[in-house]
Formats: C-alpha cells, sequence, structure tokens
C-alpha cells in the first residue's frame, strides 16, 4: 500500500491560558527547543492578584467570623445554664428558660454558617490562587515551540491558543489517507518504508500505529500514522514524505522463469521443472 501524507510529532499541543488577559511576554520563538517546565508565556496579573488578595482577605474575616460564632455560641450555652438552674430553683420563669434555650439554638446555628462561609471563602481563595499561578504557560515536557498564534499585548480568552507545542517524548508520524480497499488489508505493527523529499535517496523504517476507525466525511478516506523510527538527520513537522506499508496478509508466493511455463489456463499452468 503506497501513500503520501505530512510528517508530524504524535503529541501536539495547543498551550492556552486558563484565564484571559493582556499578554505580557512570549519568551520563545517558532522552532525553537524547550524543557520541561520552561516559562513560555505569562499575561498581566494585576487583576488576578487584586482577585487573590480580596480572597484572601475573605477567609481572614471567615476566620475572625467563626471565632466570634464560637465565642457567642459559649455564652449562648452559659446563659442556659444559669437559666436553667433558676428555673430549677423557682427563681427564674419558663419564659426565661425557653429563651435562652433559643438564643442557644440560634448562637449553634451561626456557628454553622460562619463555618460554612469559612469554607466557601477558604475554596475561592484556591480558585484565586490557582489562576494566579496559572497565569503562566511552561512547557508540559521537553519539546519545540512549531507555531506561535498570539503577540504580546494582544487580549486572550481562557483556553485560546497561543503556542503550539511538540512533545519529543513521542516519536514522529506519517499522517496518509488510504482507501477502503487498503485498509483492510493493513494492520497495527505493519512494517513500512518512508522517503522524504527533504532526504533524496535515503530511506527511512517505520511501522503502523493507529488506524482511524471510521472514514474522513468529507474524502471516504482512512488516516493511518505511520510512526517514523529516529534516524540520525533532523526531522521537522511539515515535512511531506511518501510512505510503502507491507501488509501482514501478503500471500506468498513462487515465483518461476517465463521461459519455464508451458501451458496456462487461468488460475492453472504447467511449468517445466529441473528433475536433479
Amino acid at each position: 500500500v503506497k501513500a503520501s501524507g505530512q510528517l508530524a510529532l504524535a503529541e501536539e499541543a495547543r498551550l492556552s491560558f486558563k484565564t484571559g488577559g493582556v499578554i505580557r511576554k512570549i519568551h520563545v520563538r517558532e522552532g525553537q527547543q524547550v524543557r520541561a517546565g520552561q516559562l513560555l508565556a505569562e499575561i498581566e496579573t494585576d487583576e488576578i492578584s487584586a482577585r487573590a488578595q480580596q480572597a484572601e482577605l475573605g477567609k481572614a474575616q471567615g476566620a475572625i467570623s467563626v471565632e466570634n460564632a464560637r465565642l457567642a455560641l459559649q455564652l449562648a450555652e452559659r446563659d442556659y445554664r444559669n437559666a436553667k438552674g433558676l428555673y430549677t430553683d423557682s427563681v427564674a420563669t419558663l419564659e426565661q428558660l425557653e429563651n435562652a434555650e433559643v438564643q442557644l439554638d440560634n448562637a449553634r446555628n451561626q456557628l454553622k454558617l460562619a463555618e460554612r462561609a469559612q469554607s466557601i471563602q477558604a475554596q475561592q481563595e484556591d480558585v484565586a490562587n490557582y489562576n494566579l499561578r496559572h497565569a503562566k504557560i511552561l512547557a508540559p515536557a521537553d519539546g519545540t515551540i512549531l507555531k506561535k498564534m498570539a503577540e504580546p499585548n494582544e487580549v486572550t480568552n481562557p483556553g485560546t491558543p497561543v503556542l503550539l507545542f511538540g512533545s519529543h517524548s513521542k516519536a514522529f508520524v506519517l499522517r496518509v489517507s488510504v482507501t477502503d480497499k487498503d485498509v483492510v488489508h493493513l494492520n497495527l505493527g505493519d512494517p513500512a518504508t518512508v522517503v522524504f523529499d527533504a532526504y533524496p535517496g535515503r530511506t527511512f523504517s517505520g511501522s503502523i500505529r493507529e488506524i482511524a476507525g471510521m472514514a474522513d466525511p468529507y474524502t471516504g478516506t482512512f488516516e493511518v500514522e505511520v510512526e517514523v523510527k529516529p534516524e540520525a538527520v533532523a526531522l521537522r513537522s511539515g515535512f511531506i514524505g511518501r510512505v510503502s506499508i507491507q501488509s501482514s496478509e501478503a500471500t506468498p508466493l513462487i515465483s518461476i522463469p517465463t521461459d519455464a511455463l508451458k501451458v496456462a489456463d487461468g488460475q492453472a499452468g504447467i511449468v517445466f521443472t529441473a528433475v536433479g
């Protein structure tokens, strides 16, 4: 099976910011090799930092509210104990005891509400700090910056791709399209030979790593990924390559000289054989 296609890294990612904002700086250029964890781009963080500070202040206020609610509960418990003792001694009325009990229940509810509010404020602080940490794009692995999709001072939205990144942890693959008559004869692992216009006269070995489960709705062909084994030459995404795939379903045949064929009729024939 012969086909042609475009070379690409098996793992390519469109890197973006989690939150929108003005791009402060992009620290890399197209084609640059980067290391895992390297800073690639960042946005202005004034607004995000302000939100993080507000969330931190809200968390501190929540802690104060919880402590005040606990003190109020302690006072309500004390008042209830006193009212109960006085009522037992027939000094306080039943109404005074019930009022103390109502105040105690209210103090308990206020403490629960303050604790819940504190939990929500802590979550808001975590979200704000998370957004602040993700105001930068870091390289997820060793790789190459394949394309820049934005420039400094531009406003970017959350999730909008800023950089196209290709990981070096995965191999190069040649993505080709084959017809339905050919795809039925291909299997994962089938060996292939690849040639590139960039390296005339040189061949690269490979094998099938992925076969599409359905046809492309526009072309009616099936995409096949051929993993190209690394060689001591530089390969780049976008190279145009031609591949020849040897199907594992090939039927072994016997080759004979034409002169040895005496009579042939359809799939049958008579040949001369040498008897030694």
